[in-house]
C-alpha cells in the first residue's frame, strides 16, 4: 500500500514500481526459463518509467486566469504558446500553495481576467503553486477596501457613516418604540426591523450631502434635515398608480415642496440622493436630476421629535426615520461637506 499522505504524483510512481516488484516475483517463481522474458519486462519496464519521470515535470508558466471553480478545484487560463493563445483547463492541487500579491490567499479569491504566474506538474497538468501577479483591468482586486470617515480627495465631502458599527449616531427616545435595530456592517446601513430613528451626532447649518439608497418593495421612509425636512424616499415608480399623495412621493419634502419629476429606478436597485441645503432653501437631485431647484422651504418643520431643536435659525442632526414600511431599507457612501458661510 501506498502512503496516503504522499503527493499525488509520487503515489503514482510508487505504485508503478510495486507493480514492476510484484512481475519479478512472479517471474522468479515460474517453472520455465524466464531469464531472456526478465530483461525484456526489467528494460522495457525501467525505459517507461523513466519516460515517466522525465514527462512529470513542474514546469512555471504565466498565464490569464480565465475561469475558476473553487469548489471543483479547477481553473482555466489562458497561456501564449508561439504568440497564438492556448486555453488549459488544469486541476489546483489541495496543497497547492496560492498567493495574491505575495499574500496568502484561498482561491475563491482569484477573479477572471487576473494575470497569475502557474507551476504544474505537466503530466498530471495538477497546480502545485500559483500566485497572482496582477489585474489585466476585467477582474477586481480580492482586497477588501472598507469605506473610512476621512474626507475625500478634493471634492470636500466626508463620510459620515464608519465601515461597521454606529459610533458617531444615536437612537431617538421615543415613547413606546419597540428595540431599535439599524446595522451598519462594511459602510451599508440597513433598517432592519421597526424601532426608532437614527440620529447624528454632530449638527450642521448649511450642507451638501450625498448618498446612496436601495428600498425594498412599497417601502416608505425618508431622511431629516437638521432633524426637520423630511425627503421622501418612496418606492414610486414613474407613471405607477399610488395612494401617495404628491408631497409623499420620492424626491418631495414631506408635506412642503412637490417634486417635479421622478427620475427614481426603481426598488431593488442602488439610486443616488443628492441635497443642497442653504437657510431654508433646498435643492434635491434624483440620479443625477433636479427634482426641486433652489426653493424656498414655507411652512416650518415637517415633524417634531422629542430634544430636536426645531428653530430652524439653529444646526441639526440628520435623521434617518424609523418608519413602519420602511424595513429593509439599505443606504451607503453617506457623505457631507459643510458649506462655510
Amino acid at each position: 500500500m501506498v502512503p496516503e499522505d504522499r503527493p499525488f504524483a509520487v503515489r503514482t510512481y510508487t505504485a508503478r514500481l510495486s507493480l514492476f516488484q510484484r512481475k519479478l516475483t512472479m517471474l522468479s517463481t515460474s517453472h520455465f526459463n524466464f531469464r531472456p522474458v526478465l530483461w525484456r519486462t526489467c528494460l522495457s519496464l525501467a525505459l517507461g518509467l523513466a519516460v515517466s519521470v522525465a514527462q512529470a515535470e513542474v514546469v512555471t508558466i504565466d498565464v490569464i486566469v480565465q475561469a475558476v471553480d473553487a469548489k471543483e478545484r479547477s481553473i482555466t487560463v489562458s497561456k501564449a504558446i508561439k504568440t497564438k493563445s492556448k486555453d488549459l483547463e488544469l486541476e489546483v492541487g489541495k496543497k497547492a500553495k496560492v498567493t495574491i500579491g505575495g499574500r496568502d490567499a484561498t482561491l475563491d479569491l482569484v477573479k477572471p481576467g487576473q494575470k497569475a504566474s502557474l507551476s504544474y506538474e505537466t503530466e498530471l497538468e495538477v497546480v502545485t503553486k500559483m500566485d497572482i501577479t496582477g489585474n489585466t483591468g476585467t477582474a477586481p482586486s480580492p482586497t477588501l477596501v472598507k469605506p473610512t470617515a476621512a474626507p475625500s480627495e478634493g471634492d470636500g465631502f466626508e463620510l459620515l457613516l464608519p465601515p461597521d458599527g454606529l459610533e458617531g449616531w444615536y437612537f431617538l427616545q421615543e415613547l413606546g418604540v419597540r428595540k431599535p435595530n439599524w446595522e451598519n456592517k462594511n459602510g451599508i446601513l440597513v433598517y432592519k426591523s421597526p424601532g426608532t430613528s437614527l440620529i447624528s451626532d454632530r449638527k450642521f447649518s448649511d450642507f451638501e450631502m450625498q448618498m446612496e439608497f436601495k428600498l425594498p418593495k412599497d417601502c416608505n421612509c425618508g431622511v431629516f434635515l437638521r432633524g426637520r425636512y423630511e425627503i421622501k424616499l418612496t418606492d414610486t415608480l414613474k407613471g405607477s398608480t399610488t395612494s401617495l399623495r404628491p408631497e409623499q412621493r420620492i424626491g418631495a419634502i414631506f408635506k412642503r415642496i412637490v417634486p417635479t419629476k421622478n427620475p427614481y429606478k426603481g426598488a431593488n436597485q442602488w439610486n443616488k440622493l443628492e441635497v443642497k441645503l442653504v437657510g431654508t432653501r433646498v435643492t434635491v437631485k434624483i440620479n443625477g436630476e433636479t427634482v426641486i431647484d433652489d426653493t424656498e422651504i414655507v411652512g416650518g418643520p415637517t415633524a417634531t421629535f422629542p430634544g430636536l431643536e426645531q428653530d430652524e435659525s439653529l444646526p441639526g442632526p440628520l435623521m434617518f426615520f424609523a418608519h413602519q414600511k420602511g424595513v429593509g431599507a439599505m443606504f451607503r457612501n453617506l457623505k457631507l461637506k459643510v458649506l462655510e458661510e
